[in-house]
């Protein structure tokens, strides 16, 4: 049986070569639109489109972006293979993915954008909170009674 781990390196919880994280930021004011016309735009971009899957970041299981609260906060949630720091540098140095979503930070509180690594780095673990329970998929999540998509 798989345990769900915790590593003070990383945010996160781990199940077996499976990480997560959610990331909760405060949208600017006023930046409502904009930020959901960056979001479109980063859903209209080949690799993030429904059905596409050639994305720059292999490693990815799942990610999104949800507004909430009005549209002043903004979620992101992921789910990866391997640790925290591969995918983070897999990140920096994706090209587009990296870029897609700098136009998209730029509409939340306290981030100061690229190209300080450091910074944005410092600014996701800011805005990270582990899940309470890791993600159940496939046998996992038919072991709990649940249904897989």
């Amino acid at each position: 049986m798989a345990s769900a781990t915790t590593d003070t390196s990383r945010p996160g919880l781990q199940v077996g070569p499976t990480s997560e994280f959610s990331l909760f930021f405060r949208v600017k004011p006023g930046e409502a639109e904009a930020l959901r016309a960056a979001l479109r735009d980063l859903q209209d971009t080949p690799g993030y489109r429904p059905g596409d899957y050639d994305v720059a970041i292999k490693t990815i299981h799942e990610a999104r972006f949800v507004l909430f609260d009005d549209d002043t906060r903004l979620a992101f949630v992921t789910s990866f293979d391997g640790p925290w720091g591969a995918y983070m540098e897999d990140f920096f140095t994706s090209g587009p993915t990296l870029a897609l979503f700098d136009v998209i930070f730029r509409h939340t509180e306290g981030y100061e954008g690229l190209p300080d690594s450091a910074a944005v780095k410092s600014f996701v673990l800011g805005a990270q909170q582990s899940a309470p329970m890791p993600a159940t998929t496939g046998a996992r999540s038919r072991r709990f009674g649940r249904r897989s998509a």
